[in-house]
């Protein structure tokens, strides 16, 4: 369950369906990864998310060349993700 890379034409009409159905997958890997972790290392914590800088370097693992440079200077996730959705 990967998400594809996210090559986005922000002029395209439907380039917001395209991103919110793109994000949701990615959201889902990032669940998937999660969850994979836990069971390996057999944690119960509740502490369940992965850090910032790591879903960031996965989110730009996830992005063409063209849609990287959108956000390449992004310091965060968040940050990433709301210039992505702002497009």
């Amino acid at each position: 369950m990967r998400p594809e890379r996210l090559d986005i034409d922000p002029h395209a009409p439907d380039a917001g369906r395209v991103f919110r159905y793109w994000l949701r997958s990615f959201e889902l890997f990032l669940e998937a990864l999660r969850d994979e972790h836990q069971a390996k290392v057999g944690r119960t914590s509740s502490d369940t998310s992965f850090s910032e800088p790591k879903k960031l370097r996965l989110l730009l693992n996830f992005l063409s060349p063209a849609t990287f440079e959108y956000v390449e200077d992004a310091q965060s996730y968040d940050e990433a993700i709301k210039i992505l959705e702002d497009l």
